[in-house]
């Protein structure tokens, strides 16, 4: 029986999260593809190492890259985009798809990856910014700031990685696809509340701050995702799309198309799930797809 399973943001730099990959079972998953929707690791050799551990266990793995694998901790590359090709080459080395490949029967599901990067600034109209009330963008210092290097000529980032996707998207897939990436491709799945969702879907609204807000100086949609990527799963026809990067778990219909997020996270955010959560999520078993249960604009 062949199963397709997805997981994102395992963030094995916690040694618990690196145990519970290492711990996944050897049997259970022989026949099934497992799709990483990035976040794994800043570390080459720590990525390598679960590389190869899912390989082991799963006849298939598919992976994106997010923006914790581009992060550069000294001087051992020049700049994101070389780091990122050096994953890529890891991912070779494993056995890794990164490219479109298909799964199951001769019929059966094309996996297309997208790589891509979020973009940032408020007056462009691909970005899923929305005003936070009480916002103070200086008082919270986001990672990608301070880890990642780009060249001059690449900005913004997102545009460099939505023309690495050019030839993907342009392709014929005669069987149903479902396309990956890290960033988020559409602000309703910023929202856990689908009535919050349809309010603020057309970026008009001011997001309120929520008095149990941990980092209320913080606003995530900053640095949330890139609507390129909504065009480029469309022009795909996509039946579902997986993602990851916001830490939070989604299954949620929106134009015909099923947005999943399945996410490990920190482990305080891992304190708050049931056990059934922190494990990889089947998404698709032999023809069946992951039924929703978040409708929204069907």
């Amino acid at each position: 029986m062949s199963r397709i399973f997805a997981i994102s943001d395992i963030h094995v730099d916690y040694a618990a999260n690196m145990n519970r990959v290492l711990g996944l079972s050897s049997f259970d998953f022989v026949d099934d593809l497992l799709i990483v929707a990035g976040d794994v690791s800043d570390s080459l050799t720590r990525l390598e190492r679960v590389f190869s551990a899912l390989k082991s266990k799963f006849a298939e793995v598919v992976f994106v890259p997010g923006n914790h694998e581009l992060w550069i901790r000294n001087d051992e590359f020049p700049s994101s985009i070389e780091k990122f090709f050096a994953v890529l080459e890891c991912c070779d080395n494993q056995g890794i798809h990164y490219k479109p490949v298909q799964f199951g029967s001769k019929n059966g599901v094309w996996i297309v990856p997208l790589f891509s990067w979020y973009r940032s600034d408020p007056d462009d109209l691909n970005t899923l910014f929305m005003a936070k009330e009480g916002e103070d963008n200086r008082r919270f210092r986001w990672g990608d700031d301070r880890f990642c290097r780009w060249p001059e000529e690449i900005r913004p980032p997102a545009d460099w990685f939505s023309e690495r996707n050019r030839k993907t998207v342009c392709r014929i897939y005669e069987n149903p696809v479902l396309s990956v990436s890290h960033v988020l491709p559409r602000r309703e799945l910023l929202f856990h509340d689908v009535d919050f969702a349809r309010r603020f879907s057309d970026g008009t609204g001011m997001l309120p701050l929520h008095p149990k807000d941990p980092h209320p100086y913080f606003n995530f949609s900053r640095v949330a995702g890139c609507g390129m990527l909504e065009r480029d799963i469309r022009r795909l026809g996509s039946r579902m799309h997986v993602y990851g990067h916001q830490h939070r778990n989604r299954n949620r219909l929106i134009a015909g198309i099923q947005y999943v997020s399945h996410c490990l996270g920190n482990l305080k955010e891992q304190a708050r799930k049931p056990k059934t959560d922190l494990e990889p999520l089947c998404i698709w078993n032999q023809g069946t797809w992951l039924e929703w249960d978040d409708r929204i604009d069907r």
